[in-house]
C-alpha cells in the first residue's frame, strides 16, 4: 500500500498542477456572452431592415435559440459578464458634448448624442440584468426576484421616447442621428426580447435549488400556516426560529437515522450480487472496501444537507449555507475520485504482482 500511496500522491499533485491558471500560456477563450449578444443584435438589425414577412418570422424563431444560448452562457461561465466601464465613459463624454451643443443651439447634434446616451444606458441596464440573473441562481426566491426585476426593467424601457426627427437634413450630423436612432431601436429591441424571453422561460432561467423540487419549502410554509403553530411561532420568532423549520428538520433527521442503516445494507448486498454476476469476488470486494467509506459519507452528507437547507430556509444565511455545501460536495466528490483511482490501482497491482513483474514496471503501469 506504500507504493499505492505514492501513486495517489502523484495523481493529486498532477491534478493540482493541471488546475492552476495557465492564462499566460493559453489563448484567451472567446467571450460566449458577448458573442451571443452580438448575434441577437445582428438579428434585430436584420429584422428592423427587412420588409419581407417570411424573413421576419424566420428571424424571430432564430432569436429564441440565440437567447437560449445567451442564458446558457451565463450558467456555464457566470464570470463571463458584460463590462460596463466603456459605456459609462462614453456617456460622460457625450453629456459634456451635449451641454456644449445646447449652448451653441445645435439641436440635431444634441438629439444625436442623446440617442447614443440612451443606447448606452440600455446596454448598462442589460448588463446589470444579466449580472442580477447570475446572482439569483440557486436561491430560494430566484423566480420572484427575477420577475420583479423584469417588470422594473420593462417599465424603464417604456420611459425612453424616440423624438421625431423634423427633417434634419443630409449633413454628416443628420446622418449620424439617423444611425444612432436605428442603433437605439436595435439595442432596446434586444433588451426587450431578452426580458420577454425571461418571462416566458422563467422556470428554466431561474435555476432554483433542488430544495424546491421536493417541496420542502411548501411543507415549511404549510406547517407555519397552521393556527396552533402560529401561536407557538410568536414566542419562537424572538429567538429566530419557527415550528415549520424545526418540524421538517426533525422529520428529516429521523428519516436519515432510519434509512441510512438500510442503505448501507443495500450497498453491501449490491456488492455481493455484482461479485457473483461478474465472477470476480476478490476484485469487487477490494474495490468496494476502498470506495464504500467516501461513498457512504457522500450519501450521508446529502441527507444532512437537506436538513441544514430546511433549517436555514428563508433566512439571511441561506445563500452562505448553499455556497459552503457546494464546497463540501466538491471535496467529497474529489475524495471519492481519489479512492476510486486508488481502488483501480490496487486491483491492477495485484494482477501484475501475480505475474511476477518487477516493481518498476508496476509503477510505470500505474
Amino acid at each position: 500500500m506504500a507504493c499505492i500511496s505514492k501513486k495517489t500522491a502523484f495523481i493529486v499533485i498532477f491534478l493540482f498542477i493541471s488546475m492552476l491558471p495557465v492564462n499566460s500560456l493559453a489563448e484567451k477563450k472567446p467571450q460566449c456572452l458577448k458573442i451571443s449578444l452580438n448575434k441577437i443584435e445582428d438579428s434585430n438589425r436584420t429584422q428592423l431592415k427587412s420588409s419581407d414577412e417570411e424573413s421576419i418570422n424566420k428571424i424571430i424563431n432564430e432569436k429564441d435559440t440565440l437567447i437560449t444560448n445567451l442564458f446558457q452562457c451565463l450558467k456555464e461561465d457566470p464570470n463571463d459578464l458584460v463590462r460596463t466601464t466603456k459605456f459609462f465613459k462614453r456617456i460622460k463624454f457625450l453629456k459634456a458634448r451635449t451641454s456644449t451643443n445646447r449652448v451653441l443651439k445645435n439641436s440635431v447634434a444634441v438629439q444625436r448624442d442623446q440617442m447614443e446616451i440612451n443606447t448606452n444606458q440600455i446596454r448598462i441596464s442589460l448588463a446589470d440584468f444579466l449580472s442580477f440573473v447570475v446572482r439569483t441562481y440557486n436561491t430560494h426566491n430566484g423566480k420572484v426576484k427575477i420577475l420583479d426585476k423584469i417588470k422594473i426593467e420593462l417599465s424603464y424601457l417604456n420611459e425612453f421616447k424616440i423624438a421625431e426627427i423634423k427633417d434634419p437634413g443630409s449633413s454628416k450630423i443628420a446622418t449620424e442621428l439617423k444611425e444612432r436612432t436605428f442603433e437605439f431601436k436595435v439595442v432596446s429591441a434586444t433588451y426587450r426580447d431578452i426580458l420577454q424571453f425571461a418571462i416566458e422561460e422563467l422556470s428554466t432561467i431561474a435555476t432554483q435549488s433542488w430544495f424546491h423540487f421536493i417541496h420542502l419549502d411548501t411543507s415549511i410554509d404549510t406547517i407555519n400556516g397552521l393556527k396552533p403553530m402560529q401561536e407557538v411561532n410568536r414566542i419562537m420568532l424572538t429567538i429566530g426560529l419557527d415550528m415549520g423549520h424545526l418540524v421538517v428538520v426533525i422529520i428529516i433527521v429521523a428519516l436519515i437515522a432510519l434509512l441510512y442503516p438500510l442503505f448501507s445494507r443495500i450497498c453491501n448486498l449490491s456488492a455481493e450480487i455484482i461479485a457473483k454476476i461478474t465472477k470476480s469476488s476478490s476484485k469487487v470486494e477490494i474495490f468496494y472496501a476502498i470506495i464504500k467509506r467516501p461513498f457512504k459519507i457522500l450519501i450521508l452528507f446529502g441527507g444532512i444537507n437537506i436538513a441544514i437547507t430546511a433549517f436555514f430556509y428563508k433566512t439571511s444565511g441561506a445563500v452562505n449555507v448553499t455556497n459552503v455545501t457546494y464546497c463540501i460536495y466538491s471535496l467529497l466528490y474529489l475524495y471519492l475520485s481519489f479512492k476510486f483511482i486508488d481502488a483501480v490501482a490496487v486491483i491492477q497491482l495485484e494482477t501484475y504482482e501475480s505475474r511476477n513483474l518487477r516493481d518498476e514496471i508496476i509503477n510505470v503501469l500505474i
